[in-house]
């Protein structure tokens, strides 16, 4: 990644943030809820987390991680990550590895200093102060302004995925925070200029800009060509290498499965040799070829730190497949039904009807299924619902390509209103058409999230032994 390339990013036209909302909650969301409530551990690849518990994950792809303490006064850059909860900054400064700095910008009134950076495998960490006579977080407008209490140039979507933690009032009145960012998809220089700017603190505009010089910690990266499968062989992973930090790693996995209409994501557990857990981070976007019979996706999952005296990592892979959304042209004759791809479940319009600005749907869900379904999967199905331009759809057995050509087209996609259960399994849903010119029934489909209705199937992969020391 160079400095035009990121600079390039800012000037790129953005999805609106219902959009992005959407993609979050009506398709994916749902069944991230269902998941978790379910998982006993490990974490699902496609999604960028953190080991804090109170961490909340952004649309934008940033983890914010809230910290509702005033700090009694300035930290020590090490104490400062612990505070915020920034285990790589605290990991990285119990070892003397985070060069402190004092890098100035000022503007309408308020100073902000970068107090320290480090650069650690693909994460580049800093710190910031904020200080201004009139600076409050009391006086920030905070139903329009980040939960964070500032924000960096453009919108929130269009910044490299990392952390933020919020701005924390010090006892002295000025304000503190940090931010990390996960670069990938590119290989990085050792020497690098961050380029940062904020253009909000608190309640106050303005334009901080920096450019923060890191140098990369050493790094050791180990070609694995390590494999492992399923019992019948469908589902294949290998691990490809492995790029080890200082309190970060990085391991590179190409995983492949037939296409089948189902949706894969993989979780991992990692133990070393010593029985201790590396946690697992999240990981970057997936770089997907597919053709008639198989898929596979490569992406590069991020560790936490490896203990330098741990000799081996048991890697303990396990598949969840989960049903692709179902899209079914809107315009039917009623009623009409629509089943997903396992025949268990269906739903069944009963009728559409424009209603001055709004599109109103009334549908009944149907399952052959004996167990007792969960109440909040029927509520998460009936919110994940949406509506999509027929000619944007995407036949794929994974989402990604479809919510980037949704990102890319906002005019595409109609994002859910409201719905209500009127009675048992009957349920209405409502769109507002506000933002829609000349809304057409016949241009557009229903896109029907079953995978939220049913538990999600998972098969086990072999264990990996991955050699280290």
């Amino acid at each position: 990644m160079d400095k035009e390339w990121f600079d390039r990013k800012h000037e790129e036209e953005l999805p609106r943030d219902e959009i992005m909302t959407a993609i979050q909650k009506g398709m994916n969301a749902g069944r991230k809820i269902k998941r978790r409530n379910k998982m006993k551990s490990g974490m699902k690849l496609s999604a960028w987390v953190t080991g804090t518990a109170a961490s909340v994950v952004l649309a934008s792809g940033f983890v914010f991680s809230p910290v509702n303490t005033v700090l009694a006064d300035v930290p020590l850059i090490g104490k400062l990550y612990g505070q915020l909860n920034l285990e790589i900054g605290k990991e990285l400064a119990a070892s003397n590895l985070v060069t402190e700095i004092n890098e100035k910008a000022s503007s309408n009134g308020v100073d902000v200093t970068v107090t320290s950076a480090f650069y650690d495998g693909n994460v580049i960490g800093v710190t910031i102060k904020a200080e201004g006579e009139d600076l409050s977080l009391e006086a920030m407008d905070k139903e329009r302004s980040p939960e964070t209490g500032y924000s960096l140039a453009g919108s929130d979507q269009e910044q490299l995925p990392g952390t933020r933690t919020e701005l924390q009032k010090v006892k002295d009145g000025s304000y503190v925070a940090a931010l990390e960012f996960e670069l990938s998809g590119k290989e990085l220089p050792k020497n690098y200029t961050l380029p940062l700017t904020f253009n909000l603190m608190a309640n106050k505009k303005g334009t901080w800009k920096f450019d923060i010089p890191v140098i990369q910690l050493p790094t050791k990266k180990i070609e694995l060509n390590a494999f492992g499968a399923s019992k019948d062989g469908a589902h294949k992973i290998e691990l490809r290498s492995l790029s080890v930090g200082k309190a970060t790693a990085t391991l590179d996995i190409m995983t492949s499965h037939p296409v089948d209409g189902v949706e894969e994501s993989v979780n991992i557990n990692v133990l070393d040799d010593k029985g201790r857990r590396v946690e697992v981070r999240g990981a970057g976007r997936a770089t997907i070829v597919q053709n008639e019979l198989l898929i596979k996706k490569q992406r590069e999952t991020q560790l936490g730190k490896i203990e330098d005296d741990a000799e081996y990592l048991m890697v303990y892979p396990e598949v969840v497949r989960d049903e692709m959304p179902i899209i079914e042209p809107l315009n039917q004759s009623f009623p009409y039904e629509v089943s997903s791809l396992n025949g268990v479940f269906k739903a069944v319009v009963r009728n559409i009807e424009k209603k001055g600005n709004e599109l109103v749907i009334d549908y009944e869900i149907v399952s052959s299924n004996k167990e007792k379904i969960k109440e909040d999967w029927y509520k998460q199905f009936a919110d994940g619902i949406n509506l999509i331009q027929t000619s944007k759809v995407i036949k794929t057995d994974d989402l990604k390509p479809q919510y980037d050509l949704l990102s890319d087209s906002p005019g595409s996609f109609i994002v859910i209103n409201k719905s209500k259960e009127l009675e048992k399994d009957h349920f209405r849903t409502t769109f507002n058409l506000d933002k829609v010119k000349n809304f057409n029934i016949d241009e557009y489909s229903l896109m029907l999230p079953f995978g939220n209705l049913s538990k999600d199937e998972r098969i086990n992969l072999e264990p990996i032994k991955v050699q280290i020391n």
